[in-house]
């Protein structure tokens, strides 16, 4: 067994930590107020101008992506709007990670304040990524004339 734990020592990835500069971590702290730990992780991420760290920092929903960018998003946004309009039930399909999970958070929580009656699930365990049969034979099931 031994010998088994010393292979997979041997053959771990290895970290590469970068090294900081103490002094330029030092003065991001100085200027933005954060700990020079929260400065050292901005650095390393390679916000090293004033515009890099105020646009990190600072950034507001003005300076997103245009999501109507995104390939059929008009015909999207008129299909969600005629299932609140008719008061269609809506199902939403997550995802378990975290951003699938907090989006659907965010979408469920959006259209309920619409008043949409909302349904979701996030798969767990040992689900498959994706949308299966079985959900969509629940929305079905459940009445839901909307996936998303």
């Amino acid at each position: 067994m031994s010998d088994f734990i010393d292979e997979m020592i041997r053959s771990s990835p290895r970290w590469v930590l970068r090294e900081v500069d103490d002094e330029k971590a030092a003065a991001v702290s100085n200027r933005t107020g954060y700990s020079e730990l929260v400065s050292r992780i901005l650095l390393l991420r390679g916000l090293m101008s004033e515009e890099d760290l105020d646009h990190y920092l600072n950034d507001d929903l003005f300076s997103l992506e245009n999501p109507f960018l995104f390939n059929k998003m008009h015909p999207a946004v008129a299909r969600v709007k005629k299932a609140l309009r008719d008061g269609e039930r809506i199902f939403i399909f997550g995802d378990r990670d975290v951003d699938g999970v907090l989006s659907t958070a965010m979408l469920t929580t959006m259209l309920k304040r619409f008043d949409a009656e909302v349904l979701y699930r996030v798969p767990e365990g040992e689900y498959g990524y994706g949308i299966e049969k079985r959900d969509i034979l629940f929305a079905k099931d459940q009445g839901s004339g909307l996936i998303i």
